[in-house]
């Protein structure tokens, strides 16, 4: 049997597994669920980025990479040698300073770390910021834990119930776009895959997501992915577009206005099997929801 657990939090963390080197938030104030500060635009200034490689083993490199103009593109020159700041029990912590311009239109900035040590490259998962709207504010109404009623079983297919739906206001004063992200941070050996067509072999499921507004029912599951699994999520960040999270091609969670309020349904399929390790243990796997203002 197997159960599950599916958790939704407001803040962005990192970890990703490897046998034997990973990046880390440093911890420090500031920099304890992402790598940049400050975490907005005051004006154009200069922002400190940080990140931790925990190995034995010096780096050969570290290169943080921004995309400073906002494209949604990363291009060669917006690749950055970083510089080795200390070294601490845990690691080696390395640093940049830029300075950024704000960017102009709706799209955040983003930007990832990679790094070689020994013989092995890694790149960490792709993060937003720094953000120029300090008016962008939301909250989440109601239990933000999703626990199934009991075990669940190979490709069950499960949807929350009415009265566990995740209600988020726009409490800022602009129109918000809303993202999710599945955590790297999730207690699970289940990993996440984008298609039916993958779901074969062990620890695999699916999780997509929509939102409605606020007076709808409650959606069917065909009604997820009707288009072309537009609705699953990943760990890398999924925004709100039309048919995208949405249902015939509207999603609540884009151009939220301020007070509105939409609702977030989430659709789970189990793995077709599960390993041994993880048979008959608690799966628990943790979303992370984010907005843009306009």
């Amino acid at each position: 049997n197997m159960r599950l657990i599916l958790l939704i939090i407001l803040s962005i963390g990192l970890s990703l597994y490897a046998n034997d080197w990973e990046f880390s938030w440093v911890g420090e104030p500031g920099y304890r669920w992402d790598g940049v500060e400050p975490d907005y635009f005051e004006h154009n200034e200069i922002f400190t980025f940080k990140v931790r490689v925990e190995s034995d083993i010096e780096p050969l490199y570290v290169h943080l990479n921004v995309d400073a103009n906002a494209d949604g593109f990363f291009a060669r020159n917006e690749q950055i040698p970083m510089e080795l700041a200390r070294k601490d029990s845990a690691g080696y912590i390395y640093q940049k300073k830029m300075k950024l311009d704000e960017p102009k239109g709706n799209r955040p900035l983003a930007y990832y770390f990679s790094a070689q040590v020994g013989f092995n490259m890694r790149t960490s998962s792709l993060h937003l910021g720094p953000f120029w709207e300090k008016n962008v504010s939301f909250v989440l109404v109601g239990d933000s834990l999703w626990e199934s009623d009991g075990p669940i079983y190979p490709l069950e297919v499960l949807t929350n119930p009415s009265d566990n739906k995740f209600l988020l206001i726009n409490t800022g004063d602009t129109p918000l776009t809303f993202g999710l992200t599945i955590s790297e941070q999730s207690k699970t050996l289940w990993k996440p895959i984008s298609d039916y067509d993958k779901i074969a072999g062990e620890n695999k499921y699916i999780l997509s997501a929509m939102f409605l507004k606020h007076n709808q029912d409650k959606p069917d599951e065909n009604n997820f992915n009707t288009d072309n699994w537009e609705d699953v999520l990943s760990y890398q960040p999924k925004f709100a577009c039309g048919e995208q999270l949405g249902y015939r091609n509207y999603s609540a969670g884009e151009h939220l206005a301020p007070g509105d309020t939409a609702v977030l349904w989430l659709n789970f399929v189990a793995p077709a099997s599960s390993s041994g390790e993880v048979a008959d243990q608690i799966q628990s796997i943790i979303i992370k929801v984010f907005a843009i203002g306009e």
